[in-house]
């Protein structure tokens, strides 16, 4: 949430600075309140998708394609053809979706937010694919190796508690895009953070820095989207 935070912070920030540049004629022909536009945005987007306001993310990619409609060659698609769809996108998600809530521990009525909920035994290799849905996944196995999470357009929730890593390590690749992912980990874990991101975010919590358990190393990409590792 506090990375969250600076990175929207800092584009305000710049978009302050274009300005005042943009005042003093250092910039040229620069539209720049195209810009700065398009830098609200822009910050709009990344507060959104965490949090899975779905109406906070269509609308300022419609507002975008508008902006820039010479440039992408929208020009029949904009108006009012974007912002419909963004309409009508945001209330269609809303209603298969819903809205996020982060929580630290599990509660009951946790199953009320999401869709389908996943609670089998496992292999070694776990695999999990969301998309447009929203899923609570257990992993439930002796000796995990590799998990496999991808999310898209959704909401996951995956648990670890019940996982056992007998090699002293294991794999945990994620490939989240327009989601919000909440990954459970045994406290003792210590997580080794090798994610990419894109207009996303990786956030922590309750993290111990004495930490003696298995490695678990973390890849994978984070677009348009936020992880959330919470260790209990």
């Amino acid at each position: 949430m506090k990375k969250r935070k600076t990175f929207c912070g800092l584009l305000l920030i710049l978009a302050a600075v274009l300005v005042l540049l943009n005042a003093t004629g250092i910039l040229g022909d620069i539209h720049i309140w195209r810009l700065c536009l398009a830098i609200v945005m822009v910050a709009l987007i990344v507060k959104s998708i965490p949090e899975l306001e779905f109406g906070g993310i269509l609308f300022p990619i419609a507002i975008l394609c508008i902006l820039y409609s010479d440039i992408l060659g929208l020009e029949r698609l904009t108006p009012w053809p974007v912002l419909i769809a963004a309409l009508l996108g945001s209330i269609g998600l809303d209603m298969m979706i819903g809205k996020k809530k982060y929580k630290t521990t599990f509660q009951e009525e946790d199953r009320e937010h999401f869709n389908k909920v996943v609670n089998d035994s496992d292999a070694s290799h776990v695999q999990c694919d969301v998309n447009f849905n929203s899923v609570i996944k257990y992993i439930n196995t002796d000796n995990l190796e590799r998990a496999d999470l991808r999310c898209s357009f959704g909401a996951l929730k995956v648990y670890c508690d019940n996982a056992l890593i007998q090699k002293g390590e294991a794999q945990i690749v994620v490939d989240i895009s327009f989601a919000g992912v909440e990954l459970y980990l045994p406290a003792n874990w210590r997580v080794d953070n090798q994610i990419r991101t894109s207009l996303g975010g990786v956030e922590e919590r309750n993290k111990r820095m004495n930490a003696d358990g298995p490695v678990v190393k973390l890849g994978g990409n984070v677009s348009f989207g936020g992880l959330t590792i919470i260790y209990v």
